[in-house]
């Protein structure tokens, strides 16, 4: 079904711990479940919901730690006047001894 098909595609592009909790998620709803209350919905919803739990979790919180150090960067280097950039240039020219102009 969909379910599996996804979780085929998916197979060779996430961490393997990601995709057996997945399968498995699939597969113990698939066999808990009556059939009444058990249709394609149930089950690729399931999977959705453990999908997006896994990107929350490793794609967007780094991606917005990461976005926050870069409008930090982004201020001192940009806005943060001269002060800021002749310590920034200070700091660079002393690790690869070569003046840098930002």
């Amino acid at each position: 079904g969909l379910a599996g098909f996804a979780y085929a595609s998916l197979k060779g592009a996430v961490n393997p711990a990601v995709v057996e909790h997945l399968r498995l998620v699939y597969a113990g709803r698939k066999r808990d479940a009556s059939p009444a209350k058990h249709d394609a919905y149930t089950s690729v919803h399931a999977w959705a919901a453990s999908v997006q739990h896994w990107f929350n979790a490793h794609h967007l919180t780094p991606l917005r730690r990461y976005a926050h150090l870069l409008a930090e960067a982004d201020g001192i280097v940009v806005a943060g006047g001269a002060a800021h950039n002749q310590l920034l240039n200070t700091a660079i020219y002393e690790a690869f001894r070569a003046p840098v102009h930002v």
